[in-house]
């Protein structure tokens, strides 16, 4: 609430979206710190010993479910599958087969263990609002929202496009939320795809999570706009073919090209009488001779020379 009254213009949502980057950030950092096999182990010591995992995880500055991941991997020795559907429920915990139990421990002690560990994922997992599954779940209902969102106002401004499941029915490997079927221009730029972001961007974000993944869409589409719902620092907006924008654009800001129905009835064809460039001219009557008389041509009034005449224009 107070960092809301500082900043009052910020939304909650861009709020949230930069302190769970953070934490992600920290996270990256300190993993391999935190990670180390004599870490664990002590980390591992300290929860056998009876203190919860949710005390241990403040006291080094580790979110609740990182932790948790860490001690189920560490004291069950179960893969990264298994840890994911335990987080996801914790009562697999239970049913979840170790493969290599911690040292110090018995078959006759995995009941109990178990039955702890499963209480404490449900904690961790209750306490957690950065990494915990449930956290995960409603950060993709968000970004689906943003997504209808998007593609909402391409079918207002009557803009045609194609969605990423049709793309990937087509066996694109690299799929960006929408492709458009003829590209618009947006403030200048040309645009052959958007993609959604339901979150804040800052230098560290586009560089990690970004630059990569756009990329491989302007290599294969062209040049493309990304919208970061949430907010995003200006000075990345230098990015050539990819343009970063922070709402969907006004109608003032995109030009389409007019479109032309192909069920459109076209007009009948009714070609111009033909004309001759050389206009006949009728002949005056005159009297026919015999030899015109029996002429065809001279119907038309046209004179055909006799036969004499025509040898002595010769020469004969």
């Amino acid at each position: 609430d107070s960092i809301l009254r500082s900043h009052p213009s910020v939304t909650l949502d861009t709020l949230v979206s930069i302190y769970s980057q953070e934490c992600t950030r920290r996270v990256a950092c300190g993993f391999k710190r935190i990670s180390k096999e004599d870490n664990l182990a002590r980390v591992a010591k300290r929860y056998l010993r009876g203190e919860g995992a949710v005390k241990i995880s403040y006291s080094i500055n580790v979110p609740p479910c990182v932790l948790m991941r860490l001690l189920l991997g560490t004291i069950l020795g179960i893969s990264k599958q298994s840890v994911s559907r335990c987080l996801k429920d914790p009562m697999n915990v239970m049913r979840v087969t170790p493969n290599k139990l911690t040292e110090g421990l018995t078959a006759d002690d995995l009941p109990d263990l178990q039955r702890r560990l499963a209480t404490d994922v449900e904690h961790c997992t209750a306490v957690d609002n950065v990494f915990s599954p449930y956290v995960d779940g409603l950060r993709n209902a968000v970004g689906k929202e943003y997504e209808d969102v998007l593609e909402d106002h391409l079918k207002e401004l009557g803009i045609a496009y194609q969605a990423e499941d049709a793309l990937r029915a087509q066996g694109q490997a690299k799929t960006p939320d929408v492709k458009l079927e003829v590209p618009i221009a947006v403030k200048g730029q040309v645009v052959h795809w958007i993609d959604s972001k339901a979150c804040f961007c800052d230098e560290w974000t586009y560089h990690n999570k970004g630059k990569d993944q756009f990329q491989s869409y302007v290599n294969r589409y062209g040049p493309g706009m990304v919208i970061y719902w949430f907010g995003m620092v200006d000075q990345l907006n230098t990015i050539p073919d990819v343009l970063l924008v922070d709402n969907f654009p006004s109608q003032e800001d995109i030009f389409c090209l007019p479109a032309i129905s192909l069920d459109a009835q076209q007009p009948a064809f009714n070609p111009p009488p033909l004309t001759s460039p050389f206009p006949l001219t009728p002949a005056k009557p005159t009297t026919p001779s015999q030899s015109q008389a029996t002429s065809p041509s001279s119907k038309f009034g046209i004179m055909s020379p006799s036969p004499m005449t025509s040898l002595d224009a010769c020469g004969i």
